[in-house]
């Protein structure tokens, strides 16, 4: 498959096809990050394990800086 997917976009189009899967791969670390914030910090479900208000704040404030870079990667791969 991957063979099909080099071959429909030419000799010189592999550079286009890697850009587009980092933009693929960069909007599904959303998908693991933001749940797992937010599973980590929710008291009923970890308990004694939740994570404490520092790192917490470390975390969301990663997650965020994540959403603004895919905001930016996105806004360029489709301009």
């Amino acid at each position: 498959m991957p063979l099909v997917a080099v071959a429909s976009f030419g000799q010189h189009g592999s550079n286009v096809l890697l850009v587009a899967t980092q933009v693929v791969l960069s909007l599904q670390l959303l998908l693991a990050v933001i749940p797992l914030v937010c599973f980590v910090s929710d008291a009923s479900l970890m308990e004694r394990w939740r994570v404490a208000r520092v790192p917490l704040g470390l975390a969301w404030i990663c997650a965020g800086v994540i959403v603004a870079l895919n905001g930016t990667l996105l806004w360029q791969a489709l301009a």
